[in-house]
């Protein structure tokens, strides 16, 4: 005799989906996971896991019936032969998935339904004498079986809430555990003074059998015109440099009278000074990249490591006209830039939140890398921009802003 809603646990179910998910996540490439949009992502993965409620159709059930022999029992389920009546199968249609017909839920009675099912119909079989035909209500039998199936449907319904919404917890969190785990990862390769080579056809150790499903979700694609610029060896570099300049802003702290009054030019040779110092006359001035002049430009093997403009803060008009300057120096390949902003208001507070704003507002802007560290007792934000030539392709702009002390 067959039951439903009592083969397996539905429990052990929805670990085993739960475990499959994050499978799925471990096959994804890192960089897949670093630059797609988290929510669309996170969406996509619930709907591949979700798991609905199934249906019945009691509107098109329909009955089979063959008139032949059936067998009797006694009171202890022995046969006691065969006698004439009629065998009869109701079908009823349901949509969903056929295990859940056949997991116990957590809360269940004492009695199951008694019925089989196959990949279209639920069948509730019935063997009936010719007296039984007579004796019984057959109607009241089968609505019987199918208030079990609604009792034990509403069972599964509870459960799946309870595990619908423990998959978007646990995908929400095992995704970000594992962008986590792989900025870790770059973070200690940026660290090192060594080329990175790329396996591009690296195997994965693990593929998720394919599944059949009635609908298919689409996968999310990343933007490439959103996408952050890929990790590379020359960022802690970068950072390097930005710390020097950073360290500008102590030394006009201390020895306010030496810049009170100097300009544009006179303020970038002191940096010039100080990165030379590091860098071995590799910092030049004024020097030719792309479609101008920049300020401050270091480069070392024929190959530009970081591109700086300095200005005096006069307002929205001439920052916004900067970071254009800037944008006409950057060629395909540069990725590490800056704008040293110098400011003589006395507002220093409420000019660098401008700055900030002001930055936002320019039409290359992309985002603001909230990741960044600004160097200790400085005002510094890092963002993303869009090459002017080409917005496929990003780079970074450091914003720092020193103010220049009155005298």
């Amino acid at each position: 005799m067959n039951y439903l809603f009592r083969n397996y646990e539905l429990y052990s179910i929805l670990n085993s989906k739960i475990q499959d998910m994050k499978r799925k996540i471990d096959e994804e490439n890192p960089d897949y996971l670093i630059n797609v949009n988290f929510d669309e992502y996170l969406t996509y993965i619930c709907n591949e896991f979700k798991l609905t409620t199934p249906t019945i159709d009691e509107e098109n059930i329909t009955i089979n019936k063959q008139v032949q022999k059936v067998e009797r029992y006694n009171d202890f389920y022995t046969s006691i032969g065969y006698v004439d009546g009629v065998a009869l199968w109701i079908l009823i249609p349901y949509t969903g998935d056929k295990d859940l017909f056949l997991a116990r839920p957590s809360a269940y009675t004492t009695g199951f339904p008694q019925a089989g099912i196959n990949n279209e119909y639920i069948v509730i079989e019935l063997g009936l004498s010719m007296r039984e035909v007579e004796e019984y209500n057959v109607k009241e039998l089968i609505q019987h079986e199918l208030k079990l199936i609604h009792i034990y449907l509403g069972y599964i319904q509870k459960d799946l809430e309870k595990y619908n919404k423990r998959l978007k917890d646990e995908a929400k969190e095992y995704i970000k555990y594992k962008i986590e785990n792989s900025n870790k990862i770059n973070n200690m390769l940026i660290s090192l003074p060594y080329k990175l080579i790329k396996n591009e056809n690296a195997q994965l150790t693990y593929k998720v059998p394919n599944v059949e499903r009635k609908i298919q979700f689409q996968k999310p694609k990343i933007n490439k015109k959103n996408m952050t610029p890929e990790p590379e060896l020359e960022t802690k570099k970068y950072d390097e440099i930005i710390e020097i300049c950073s360290n500008m802003a102590k030394v006009m702290e201390r020895s306010p009278k030496a810049f009170a009054n100097m300009g544009e030019e006179d303020l970038r040779t002191h940096f010039l000074v100080q990165l030379n110092g590091q860098y071995e006359g590799q910092a030049t001035g004024e020097t030719f990249n792309s479609n101008g002049k920049t300020d401050i430009l270091i480069r070392n093997d024929n190959q530009n490591v970081f591109i700086a403009e300095c200005k005096f803060w006069k307002g929205k008009k001439v920052f916004l006209a900067t970071i254009d300057q800037l944008l006409g120096y950057v060629t395909y390949r540069d990725t590490k830039t800056a704008i040293f902003v110098f400011v003589k208001n006395k507002d220093f507070t409420k000019v660098c939140e401008d700055i900030k704003s002001v930055t936002a507002e320019h039409s290359n802007f992309v985002k603001y890398i909230d990741s960044y560290k600004t160097p200790k007792d400085t005002s510094a934000f890092r963002c993303e921009f869009k090459n002017k030539n080409d917005e496929e392709k990003h780079f970074y702009i450091t914003v720092m802003a020193f103010c220049i002390p009155h005298i």
